[in-house]
């Protein structure tokens, strides 16, 4: 096996050594992000929707807007609640509930899922 020189490549905006996602799912994916996140905002979060919906994967793909101030700052209910309802969807087929990402209400709304 060799790595390919181009996988992570220097960008025109200067960011390297971040894996970029593509969205090209085929199994259940739950992701949460918190609202308040400055370090990695939550329009990657909007980015991976609208590449999800480009890749036509987005049937696989719930998100949930997380009130929070920091990176990643879930609480244990609301990680062990999305990690439930993704092995959920996957055994049993029940997709959960998720926040709309790209609708501009959803950040500002007093809850989220």
């Amino acid at each position: 096996m060799r790595g390919d020189p181009e996988a992570n490549r220097l960008r025109r905006d200067g960011l390297r050594w971040i894996p970029q996602t593509n969205a090209r799912i085929s199994v259940p994916v739950v992701s949460i992000h918190t609202l308040g996140d400055l370090y990695v905002p939550f329009s990657m979060e909007q980015l991976y929707k609208r590449r999800a919906d480009a890749n036509g994967t987005s049937q696989w793909l719930v998100q949930r807007a997380i009130r929070g101030v920091s990176h990643c700052d879930f609480t244990i209910a609301e990680q062990v609640a999305a990690f439930d309802a993704m092995v959920k969807w996957e055994q049993q087929g029940i997709k959960p509930r998720g926040d709309e990402v790209l609708d501009p209400t959803t950040p500002s709304a007093p809850r989220t899922v």
